[in-house]
């Protein structure tokens, strides 16, 4: 399949100069045909977010693709979009990258990565599952402040549910269950929580509980 036929397929918004480059780029790196369609889909999602959202390509920032990621946790969008950051910094088409120190919710969720990889042995593609849901989690409970887990409640994580996992399909729910899950217990196991709070998350069926277990108190 050609890099005309792939990029002609529908608006890819301020992104669309840039989608031929791009495809030959990993091309050349010999990404497979499912895997180059999977990237295109995530760079349609993407350009089409920064056109409602008013952005250009020379405002791309991480901060901006980190903020797409937390509205869609695409499967190949976090790795796609690493790649299309550095080509467009590559070409001159967006600015170099600016030195900054993680904040405390970055950090922590770097070291929740870390310990994914290293310790569980998990696969690139699951911990970056669990990462966009965990962000997503943080910034939700927390916002831009620096992450206080002593006031995380059982209430905090089934509201959370309850706002998201109607919006999956069953495979995509169970994944951001699993997700939280494993946070919640890394929090207990690493000793930032006092108590185990993956126990209130719910199985995949479970979409109607308005609290969470008898002996964990919200």
């Amino acid at each position: 399949m050609q890099n005309s036929s792939l990029s002609s397929g529908g608006s890819f918004g301020p992104l669309s100069p840039y989608i031929n480059p791009y495809l030959t780029q990993i091309r050349a790196k010999g990404y497979k045909a499912r895997s180059i369609c999977d990237q295109v889909c995530a760079l349609k999602m993407f350009g089409r977010w920064l056109k409602r959202t008013g952005r250009e390509v020379r405002d791309l920032t991480e901060a901006v693709t980190c903020h797409f990621l937390r509205c869609y946790p695409k499967d190949a969008a976090p790795a796609t979009l690493r790649r299309l950051l550095a080509l467009l910094r590559r070409i001159g088409a967006t600015p170099a990258a600016t030195a900054s120190r993680p904040s405390p919710s970055e950090q922590l969720t770097c070291a929740y990565e870390r310990f994914l990889l290293k310790e569980r042995d998990l696969s690139q593609r699951t911990v970056l599952w669990h990462r966009g849901f965990v962000t997503r989690f943080l910034s939700e409970k927390f916002g831009s402040r620096p992450p206080n887990l002593s006031n995380l409640r059982a209430l905090d994580v089934t509201a959370f549910v309850q706002r998201h996992a109607h919006r999956h399909s069953p495979a995509q729910a169970r994944n951001l269950l699993g997700a939280l899950r494993s946070f919640l217990r890394y929090l207990h196991y690493r000793g930032l929580v006092d108590r185990d709070l993956s126990l209130v998350v719910p199985k995949v069926a479970c979409w109607s509980f308005s609290i969470g277990p008898k002996h964990l108190a919200p």
